[in-house]
């Protein structure tokens, strides 16, 4: 189980009066979307924003804010959710992600609905 850490982390607009750039700000659901993977005997890794060389295996998960990330990843076998309440037209296309959620935490839920309960 991947999870980029851009889908953990609100992103929020620059201000046009500072210095423009959007901050990033810890998801609310984050933390509990962390600990019900973990519950349910996820080994959660966390990835760095930029990582590129990702070592999925065929039926791994990817939770990621960046539709990009679903093109390598599902080539790879690997299913992916992709994060973000406007990130919706990407879910089911070919080479997209497999589903499109608008929290984390229903990310993680997918997740643990869609698999028989682990050992």
């Amino acid at each position: 189980m991947f999870v980029r850490s851009e889908a953990l982390q609100l992103q929020r607009p620059g201000d046009p009066r500072g210095s423009g750039r959007a901050t990033a700000l810890p998801a609310p659901d984050a933390e509990r979307a962390l600990e019900t993977l973990s519950t349910f005997g996820y080994e959660v890794v966390v990835l760095a924003m930029g990582a590129s060389d990702v070592d999925v295996a065929p039926r791994d998960w990817l939770l990621t804010g960046d539709a990009d990330d679903c093109r390598w990843a599902r080539r790879a076998g690997a299913r992916t959710i992709l994060v973000g309440s406007d990130n919706t037209e990407h879910a089911g296309q070919p080479d997209r992600c497999d589903l499109a959620v608008g929290s984390v935490y229903g990310a993680a839920i997918e997740v643990v609905i869609g698999e028989p309960a682990r050992d």
